[in-house]
């Protein structure tokens, strides 16, 4: 990671940049995290090297990718670079060529998909329903939320309660992209749901969010949120205590989602609009995970020669 200091020009630039992402093109959050990250070290690499912004081109971006595969960075984080670059470069010069636009963003391995097996979300959610404290039932009823809606990270620390209608079994989500989309709420979730608003969700701090941290300092910047490390955290604490094998995030719950409605015969196109996928491409990825059920059932009945 490069330690060249920007200076306070490039860090105006950088921060009018990333509020017009923000603002105007609605990029989420973790988005605008990795555009930070990228842009930073492009911006350092070209001051370290007396380089021009103004006058930037195609090589000058392919010296860049260089340094940073020989500094160790990975394919899929100068993939990342790339499509920043892109978008940078439209922003600061709109009139004028765009270098960023022929540069061939680099081939990276499809990143391993982890998924939960039914008895490890049985593990989970178990331990968890045997609590209770205030503390664990809140972890309970967010852990299944993101177990039985596949929703994002963002969507669930930004669910509202006015959005939320349980009489219906459904709840309106800020997603990706900014938009919103509907999500339905099968009836095992409505009843923890109910279980929480009425007897949780009162204790805690007064805010328009169905999540509050309950372990938050009273008045601090945490208080009537969930903040999304606290909501990683949370799911890592209840992975291993449960003993089940990690990694442990909230993306893992999603990805045990959208496979499990695969494996049940879910159609594919309804899985999509189930995740707020725009393209059905994305969906895709999880059909290989579908494709080694069968491929297990095939080796057990037709077991592979010693």
């Amino acid at each position: 990671m490069r330690r060249f200091e920007l200076t306070p020009d490039d860090e105006q630039l950088l921060a009018r940049y990333l509020a017009y992402a923000a603002a105007v093109d609605g990029y989420a959050a973790t988005t605008i995290v990795q555009r930070r990250t990228a842009l930073r070290s492009f911006l350092a690499w070209l001051r370290e090297e007396g380089g021009d912004l103004e006058a930037i081109d195609v090589e000058d971006l392919h010296a860049f990718l260089i340094a940073e595969q020989r500094d160790g960075s990975s394919a899929a984080t100068r993939q990342i670079a790339v499509t920043a670059l892109r978008h940078f470069l439209a922003w600061y010069r709109p009139a004028g060529p765009n270098p960023a636009a022929r540069v061939r963003p680099p081939k990276a391995p499809p990143a391993r998909i982890r998924v939960y097996q039914p008895a490890e979300v049985d593990a989970i959610l178990d331990r968890l329903a045997r609590g209770y404290q205030i503390g664990i039932r809140f972890d309970h009823t967010l852990i299944a939320t993101l177990r039985f809606t596949g929703i994002r990270l963002a969507e669930l620390v930004g669910m509202r309660l006015s959005e939320l209608d349980l009489a219906r079994g459904r709840t309106r989500v800020f997603g990706k992209g900014s938009r919103w989309r509907m999500v339905p709420l099968p009836d095992v979730l409505v009843a923890i749901l109910d279980s929480y608003l009425t007897e949780v969700r009162p204790v805690l701090p007064d805010s328009p969010w169905v999540f509050a941290n309950p372990r938050a300092t009273a008045r601090g910047r945490h208080t009537g949120v969930v903040d999304r490390q606290i909501v990683t955290l949370i799911c890592k604490r209840a992975g291993e205590r449960a003993g089940v094998t990690g990694p442990h995030h909230p993306h893992r719950w999603r990805h045990s989602f959208a496979t499990e409605l695969l494996r049940g015969g879910t159609d594919l196109a309804v899985v999509q609009r189930l995740l707020g996928h725009v393209n059905l491409e994305t969906t895709t990825r999880y059909l290989h995970l579908a494709d080694e059920d069968l491929r297990a059932a095939i080796d057990q009945v037709y077991p592979r020669p010693v």
